[in-house]
Parts: C-alpha cells; sequence; structure tokens
C-alpha cells in the first residue's frame, strides 16, 4: 500500500484507492460510494454494512471528523486517512467534504416481495429514468409519503449510484426498491396481486383529484425525455393527469410524482 511515513495515502494509484473509484464509476454494483458527511451518517443510522472509510487530512483534522471516525471505527470500520490531491481524485463532487463510505448495496427485493407487503399499497413503476437527480428526488419522496415501494424498468438508472443516494438524502438505503422489472412482469404481478395501475400522462385521462387511491395502487411514471410509450399507458387500469393551467406542457418528473403520491397520501388520511 503506496503510504508516506505518517500513515497518510500520498499515491492516487494505492490499490484500495483504485478500488474505491471503481465502485463510484458503477464498475463493481455489489458496493455503494456514499460520499459526504450526511449522507455518511445515514448510512450509519441505516444500519448498512460498511466495508471501508475514507477520510481526508483536512476533515480528520476537525472536530467533526475526530467525532465521525470515533463512530466509524465502533463499528470496525477501517478508516483509510489521504492527502489532499488523493481524496479530490477519489471524490464524485466538486468541493468534497473529505469523507467517503464503501458499504455492500442494500438488499434490492425481488418485485414479488414488494407486492407482499403491507397494504393498501402505494407503489411507483417507474419506465426508463435516466435522471440520478430525478430518481433521487423520487425515491425522498416516496419514503416521505410512506410509500410501499419502487419497482424501476429496465434501462433505468441504478438506485444507489452516487447522484441518486445525494438526491435521495439517504431515502434510497431505506425505501424498497425493484430493479429491471419489465413492465410485462410488474403488470402481470400488479393483476395477481389486485393492485390497481394508473398511467401518469399530461394532458389525458382521469384528474388526479377524481380517481381512488385508497384502495392499493401503483403508480406508473416515465421517462423525463419522452414519458410513458402509448402501448404502456394502454395497457395501464386509468390514467392519471395532474390538472394544469392552459398552455403548460407538463411537470418535471420527480414534482409530478410528489404531487400524485400526496394526493394519495391526502385520500387515505380523510
Amino acid at each position: 500500500m503506496e503510504m508516506s511515513q505518517n500513515g497518510v495515502i500520498t499515491s492516487k494509484d494505492n490499490a484500495r484507492v483504485k478500488a474505491a473509484r471503481r465502485v463510484r464509476d458503477g464498475r463493481d454494483r455489489s458496493l455503494v460510494f456514499i460520499e459526504g458527511l450526511r449522507l455518511a451518517n445515514e448510512a450509519l443510522r441505516s444500519g448498512l454494512l460498511l466495508r471501508e472509510c475514507f477520510v481526508s487530512e483536512q476533515f480528520i483534522s476537525a472536530d467533526e471528523g475526530v467525532a465521525f471516525q470515533k463512530k466509524v471505527s465502533a463499528e470496525g470500520v477501517a478508516v483509510n486517512i489521504c492527502s489532499e490531491p488523493v481524496f479530490r481524485s477519489l471524490a464524485d463532487t466538486m468541493n468534497p467534504q473529505g469523507v467517503v463510505l464503501i458499504s455492500e448495496a442494500p438488499g434490492e427485493r425481488p418485485c414479488e416481495y414488494i407486492f407482499r407487503l403491507a397494504g393498501p399499497l402505494l407503489l411507483l413503476y417507474c419506465f426508463e429514468v435516466n435522471d440520478p437527480t430525478n430518481l433521487g428526488a423520487l425515491l425522498r419522496t416516496a419514503e416521505a409519503a410512506g410509500a410501499s415501494g419502487v419497482i424501476l424498468s429496465p434501462n433505468s438508472t441504478w438506485p444507489f449510484a452516487p447522484k441518486v443516494l445525494r438526491a435521495s438524502m439517504g431515502a434510497a438505503f431505506r425505501v424498497a426498491i425493484a430493479t429491471g422489472v419489465a413492465f410485462e412482469e410488474f403488470a402481470t404481478i400488479a393483476a395477481t396481486n389486485d393492485v390497481g395501475t394508473a398511467a401518469a400522462a399530461a394532458g389525458e385521462g382521469t384528474s388526479l383529484y377524481d380517481l381512488n387511491f385508497r384502495a392499493a395502487m401503483a403508480v406508473v411514471l416515465g421517462s423525463e425525455a419522452n414519458g410513458l410509450p402509448a402501448k404502456i399507458a394502454a395497457a395501464c387500469d386509468s390514467r392519471v393527469q395532474i390538472p394544469m393551467k392552459a398552455g403548460v406542457e407538463s411537470l418535471n418528473l420527480a414534482v409530478s410524482g410528489g404531487i400524485i403520491l400526496y394526493e394519495a397520501v391526502r385520500q387515505r388520511m380523510a
């Protein structure tokens, strides 16, 4: 291991640093790259299985760095201190806070598992959602709204990528998530379990406020760029639209999902 005499990693070619970069870049999806103090604390709170910790010299010399090192060390996790240039080569952000955790990936759930959760179910099915910030925001809102789980189609962004984790503010660690689920499989399981499906469609369908969300429901959302293919929207039990001012074409995906989820919350609290 390439270190200086005081135990600080000073080489960007250090084997552990290179391995952590592979995790950061999504080349090892058995592990998750967690950057920043707040997200690292969320990982600790969520009980993830931590493998390794990297900190910068500047971070570890501050009071919050000392306190964090104690918490991580108490979990039996190795703490690697990096020089500032090495840490910047590892970080995924422009202005890193000086802390990275590597953990085992949270367990992704089979689609069938999510449909067996306590009801009435409130699910999101995301078809080819590619924007990590939008997916992270959806996961954050899904957790806040008490949604049962989130199901992702093939060709959706990975829910544990660094940008998704930051946008989700840790919700990705705790929300039940299934990935790589084709719409046909999802629709079959939904029908078998008497869960209605509602396609979010701009400018057409039943008003959000007229759809019954008290029963078990899965909301189907399309990609940011292309929305839902007509074939998928037609295969759902209903189409739901958010009333908007004339001339407004659509809302941001994460905003739309949040509005729909919270109408379901409102109905279920009434």
